[in-house]
């Protein structure tokens, strides 16, 4: 049946969600195939992405390669966020992305309203015993989009697919030393979420087709509920 739209709002204004309008996880590759200037970069540039933010949020920090490392469960916290985002850790092994993803979406699934992951990494899943299309089914019924920094010989193919699957979001970054620029540029797409609120009459509401044009362009998804 056909639903009628009430309103349409940015996240950051959206006051009757109180403090737990986003809740993501980072996670950060460590494995033996990223570049070391790209993780530094990482390290010192994230703040940015964190102090662009215009809600409260709450967030965790994962480090992996062949294990999975939680270096901070879930904290509202900003300082100990950006914290442990900085912190060293020796790792350089094989790599468990697909793993460590679903080790986020464990910590983000029971929180409420926006949740996503914020991935950094080169895409070369090669341990670990979950696969890409467990992953990508676990996000999309827990509503979770996967944001992606890609870096150095990438699997632009699996990237690609994470993000457009659920509703994401990835960028190359060709040139680390630039996340002082990528950071802000995510910041700025999180702030402007827009949350549609809806009424219908129907009984029960399995999943929404939703159908939006601006610009010339159509963009069509579907959203189980």
């Amino acid at each position: 049946k056909p639903v009628t739209i009430d309103g349409v709002t940015p996240i950051h204004m959206m006051a009757a969600w109180g403090n737990d309008k986003v809740s993501f996880a980072n996670i950060m590759d460590y494995s033996g195939s990223m570049f070391p200037q790209d993780l530094s970069n990482t390290e010192t540039n994230y703040s940015s992405f964190i102090n662009d933010l215009l809600m409260p949020f709450s967030a965790s920090v994962i480090k992996f390669d062949q294990s999975i490392n939680e270096v901070l469960p879930l904290s509202t916290n900003k300082t100990d966020i950006i914290s442990a985002v900085s912190k060293t850790v020796s790792m350089g092994g094989g790599t468990a992305l697909f793993e460590a993803m679903d080790k986020g979406v464990g910590q983000i699934a029971p929180r409420p309203h926006m949740r996503f992951l914020l991935l950094t990494t080169d895409g070369n899943n090669n341990q670990g015993s979950v696969s890409l299309t467990e992953i990508l089914q676990r996000c999309r019924q827990q509503s979770v989009s996967v944001f992606v920094f890609g870096f150095g010989w990438l699997d632009v193919d699996v990237l690609k697919r994470v993000s457009e699957d659920t509703d994401g979001y990835y960028s190359y970054v060709p040139d680390s030393s630039e996340l002082k620029k990528w950071f802000p540029k995510l910041a700025k797409v999180v702030n402007n979420v827009q949350v549609l609120e809806f009424s219908t009459e129907a009984a029960a509401v399995n999943f929404v087709d939703l159908t939006v044009k601006a610009g010339g362009s159509t963009l069509k998804r579907t959203r189980p509920f």
